[in-house]
């Protein structure tokens, strides 16, 4: 994923609907920017798979008050930036067509875009998570360990 930072000066509809030329709430300090003055930029985030638009994994867009506080926006999303957690997201969504009940993890990676190397860190981070899925949303049981071999094999 490409953590370059994209930022914008001009109006760009948030996720809630309120435009800059209506004044943003920042997503840093939650005060709203006066109209016409929100700095905004869309950045890397590894928690959002989008459910219909793979072009939107991994990023979201957020509007800031001011420069100093769009910059504490950047360095976090670049801190908290985790490949795997990514990944994850995308077996989970693979997981969840109809076709796909029953089918095998390493299946389900394929189908995400995975590679075998990616199927079997996305699982190793699952599991030492705080509170790791023993099942995927389409209801595969996860294995507790994915070794190399068997992301490539039917497991």
């Amino acid at each position: 994923m490409d953590t370059n930072i994209e930022r914008t000066w001009t109006s760009h509809p948030t996720s809630t609907g309120i435009g800059v030329d209506n004044g943003c709430v920042c997503a840093h300090c939650g005060l709203r920017s006066p109209p016409g003055s929100a700095q905004g930029a869309l950045l890397p985030d590894a928690t959002v798979i989008d459910p219909q638009d793979r072009g939107r994994d991994g990023r979201r867009y957020v509007t800031a008050c001011g420069n100093e506080h769009l910059q504490v926006l950047i360095d976090r999303a670049r801190r908290d930036w985790v490949a795997e957690q990514l990944w994850f997201g995308l077996l989970c969504r693979a997981s969840t067509p109809a076709a796909m009940r029953g089918a095998p993890v390493s299946a389900l990676g394929r189908r995400a875009g995975l590679s075998p190397e990616q199927l079997r860190r996305a699982v190793d981070w699952n599991s030492r998570s705080n509170n790791p899925r023993v099942t995927l949303p389409g209801g595969q049981t996860l294995p507790k360990q994915l070794t190399l071999t068997s992301a490539t094999q039917n497991v």
